[in-house]
């Protein structure tokens, strides 16, 4: 017996209309809503009857589940300056006269619990409002920037209450970093040093700036450096309140962009000890990126969040010796103000290489057997080449010892045993311990009674066209080889270099190679 489901009842026709204008609305961005919200707030929908509902289901869209109105208004004050991303959250050493989005929450929060009734009524009031408004109207009404500002005095207030007494500030803070912790962990960072009393100057200062930024037309991070640059100095040049902070907007836009060209930029304009500490500050958290990147995709150790580090490692390095660059160009690794920071910053960075990844390599590399992959190790190796590469013309010495010869004795004989059985397939891998042997500095020795190495690379160079970079590399290394020796050996060259010369003659693998 086939039971059928009930068929549902036909919506209203009202109802139907609804969803299909849902359907409508959903793509359009939240500018168009809200004009289209003031169309027919203003009586310009030809359906009045339909209007009302239509009206309501915009402001749904528009207001979403936001409901912490009084956060939002006093969060407003830092919008010109606001962090958002990952990455400054991570820094071991925070970003001076920086505000990120969780440290803005987590204050919030710690000031919330004195500010009870203040909160209350601005909720009531906003809430009331947006039965008929969308929120972000209401908060860019005159009205709401008053809220706003009571809002930031008596955050002040509180501030100058708590600061004084060492326990009251301790309790403080501690309620502060409770939310950090927990909102942290959202986001999947778990190992960032905690609020203390000097973030907790910072919050003071930039609460007492803040009106100076008003009228910034776009956020510091998302306007252009020339424009943030004439803002500053023309606040300096006509005394404007609160001038003496315009200097963080050309700071927060530092911080977003983390760009060494960015903070040379800044530093001729403003060569002030606040921007030469955070030039600092950022080769730290370049170098400290980098680090977590070796110790978590090199080393195996635990990520300090979740997801883990990304990026390339030689992007990510490039990035750190442009900064180290920075500072000796602007002589700031010269100050004794900021030598020792930089000084453990960078020695962490190389240590990770010299004293730990360089080691494990050598270990893994003498545990190598002719049936091992070469590729994990290649790739390491490369970047210890590279990263010594980096060094040496900046003249900064290097602890990383030369490559055991043990190690290139260990490599040599995996070599002869793979081709003295092996097959031309077994050619990439030939290349790569070939390529290993020259980044350790131990250049695989070949000569012309390399016989089985002839044969295996004469069949590779008759049945096939293309080849790895490392397989190029060997073949060219054997070919010259035989050239040299038949330039040499003028009366007599062996049967197998003159097949192998032949073979590469006429499988065009010199037109292939010089093109």
């Amino acid at each position: 017996m086939n039971a059928m489901s009930p068929t549902p009842p036909p919506l209203p026709l009202a109802e139907e209309n609804l969803a299909r204008v849902r359907d409508v609305l959903e793509p359009l961005d939240r500018e168009q809503k809200a004009r289209l919200h003031q169309l027919i707030r203003d009586g310009h929908l030809d359906n009045p009857a339909l209007g009302p509902h239509v009206a309501s289901l915009l402001l749904e869209m528009l207001n979403g589940r936001r409901t912490e109105h009084a956060r939002r208004l006093w969060t407003g004050w830092f919008d010109p300056i606001l962090l958002r991303d990952d990455v400054s959250i991570r820094a071991e050493t925070r970003l001076p006269a920086s505000m990120h989005i969780i440290d803005a929450g987590a204050w919030w929060f710690a000031l919330s619990q004195h500010m009870g009734p203040s909160i209350d009524r601005v909720q009531r009031a906003v809430t009331k409002q947006s039965r008929e408004k969308p929120l972000d109207e209401i908060f860019a009404a005159p009205a709401a920037q008053r809220i706003a500002e009571d809002l930031r005095r008596e955050s002040l207030a509180i501030i100058a209450a708590v600061k004084p007494k060492a326990e009251t500030r301790a309790r403080f803070l501690a309620e502060a970093n409770l939310q950090r912790k927990s909102m942290l962990a959202a986001r999947g960072c778990r190992a960032t040093p905690p609020l203390t009393a000097a973030d907790l100057d910072t919050l003071e200062f930039l609460l007492t700036v803040a009106p100076a930024w008003r009228d910034l037309a776009r956020p510091a991070p998302a306007t252009d450096l020339d424009t943030l640059t004439d803002y500053v100095l023309t606040a300096a040049e006509e005394r404007r309140p609160g001038a003496e902070g315009a200097l963080l907007l050309v700071v927060a836009h530092l911080h977003a962009k983390r760009h060494p060209g960015t903070a040379m930029e800044v530093h001729h304009t403003f060569p002030q000890t606040l921007v030469r500490d955070c030039i600092v500050v950022h080769f730290q958290l370049a170098a400290q990126v980098a680090r977590e990147w070796i110790e978590e995709h090199y080393l195996s150790r635990a990520p300090a969040r979740t997801p883990p580090s990304s990026g390339d490692i030689e992007v990510l390095t490039e990035c750190v010796f442009a900064w180290y660059d920075a500072l000796h160009a602007l002589g700031i690794d010269e100050s004794d103000r900021h030598q020792a920071g930089i000084r453990d910053a960078f020695g962490r960075f190389i240590n990770a290489v010299e004293l730990e990844l360089v080691p494990a390599l050598g270990q893994r590399l003498m545990a190598m057997t002719r049936y091992s992959s070469p590729d994990p190790l290649l790739e390491r190796i490369r970047y210890v080449a590279s990263f010594k590469a980096r060094l040496k013309p900046r003249g900064i010495a290097t602890a990383i010892k030369p490559w055991q010869p043990t190690i290139a004795q260990h490599l040599s004989g995996l070599f002869r045993d793979l081709t003295t059985a092996g097959q031309p397939a077994d050619l990439p891998r030939l290349g790569k311990l070939a390529e290993l042997m020259d980044l350790i500095g131990h250049p695989l020795e070949v000569t012309a009674l390399d016989g089985a190495l002839i044969r295996l690379v004469e069949e590779a160079l008759a049945m096939r066209q293309r080849f790895s970079d490392e397989e190029s590399g060997l073949i060219d290394r054997l070919l010259t080889t035989a050239s040299d020796e038949r330039r040499r050996c003028r009366w007599w060259v062996s049967p197998e270099v003159m097949n192998l010369l032949k073979t590469a003659d006429r499988t065009g693998w010199y037109r292939r190679a010089g093109a």
